[in-house]
């Protein structure tokens, strides 16, 4: 399935190993962030995983104290299911891990978002509906416990594939959310990108407002949200796609006000490039003028582009 190909099939260590490193030299990967150039180099490699299963599918936020809040898809009971655990700094555990789905449905794609009053919020995909659809869960850390606020809230209801999700904080303690959907054929067979706006329970402040509208599979968003609550945007496109042939894929990037309209035409930001997973992230480089880090996920040869864009106001 479309779903599991384009997954984000990073390494859990790896990844968690990069953000533990960004905390460590005080860079935030969620935020505004200064010259990633100029930091300090990584920390030596921290385990962040121990049980014989495989751990995937890893996403990560960090607080406004530098700990880190880590969430993955593990297999240790056998089937897929979401676990978060709390590291500081330098990796050590703050809390056990914390199972967040406890079914016997696929859970995968998880991804994870801290508000200025360190609740905890998780947007995940499962098929428990005999399709995939996106569900929600807030939780808030007090030492060495975590604490469930609310679990299992569905956030999404289409009748076919809601996959991919991607959240984001918003200077008001909303929350962004990006995903791919197929809602608007019958078979799963095109994939678009969607955007809506939730308060801090899941509930929608927002309809759910299309970004892309073309043949091609739009698939793998990404968000960062700016100083004014601009929502940026990358994601991979097949938009160029004819007769099965994969024409001109790559990177593309807009800009949309929190209620989701639109600043910027969907832009291309690489021709013809490998698939990848893009990531985004925000610079302080003065008010009007932001500068995007979009990260290529090949494993043979990563590839990082920065890009200037001027942002509306």
């Amino acid at each position: 399935m479309v779903a599991a190909v384009h997954s984000k099939q990073w390494l859990a260590i790896g990844a968690v190993l990069l953000i533990l490193a960004s905390a460590y030299m005080q860079v935030d990967l969620g935020k505004p962030i200064a010259e990633i150039e100029s930091s300090p180099p990584f920390e030596e490699s921290i385990r962040v995983s121990f049980d014989k299963a495989t751990s995937s599918n890893v996403s990560a936020a960090i607080d406004p104290e530098g700990n880190v809040h880590v969430v993955w898809v593990d297999n240790r009971s056998g089937n897929g299911d979401i676990y978060y655990v709390k590291l500081d700094s330098h990796g050590n555990k703050l809390v056990n891990d914390v199972k967040i789905t406890n079914d016997t449905w696929r859970s995968m794609n998880p991804t994870i978002a801290i508000d200025d009053q360190y609740h905890i919020y998780i947007v995940w995909q499962d098929d428990r509906l005999g399709h995939w659809e996106l569900f929600f869960a807030k939780l808030l850390y007090s030492p060495r416990n975590i604490t469930f606020i609310s679990n299992d809230v569905p956030v999404s209801d289409g009748i076919n594939d809601s996959i991919q999700p991607f959240i984001a904080i918003d200077n008001a303690g909303d929350i962004m959310m990006v995903w791919s959907d197929s809602r608007h054929v019958s078979n799963n067979s095109n994939y678009e990108i969607y955007y809506k706006r939730m308060d801090s329970d899941g509930v929608n402040i927002t309809v759910d407002r299309r970004v892309t509208s073309d043949p091609g599979i739009s698939v793998r968003p990404s968000l960062a949200v700016s100083s004014n609550n601009t929502a940026h945007l990358v994601w991979y496109d097949f938009r160029d796609s004819a007769d099965g042939r994969v024409i001109n894929h790559g990177i593309f990037f807009t800009m949309l006000t929190n209620d989701g309209q639109p600043l910027l035409p969907n832009t291309r930001i690489t021709f013809a490039s490998i698939e990848s997973t893009p990531a985004i992230v925000l610079d302080l480089d003065g008010n009007s003028q932001l500068n995007y880090m979009i990260v290529g996920s090949e494993e043979s040869d990563p590839a990082a582009n920065r890009i200037s864009v001027n942002s509306p106001v």
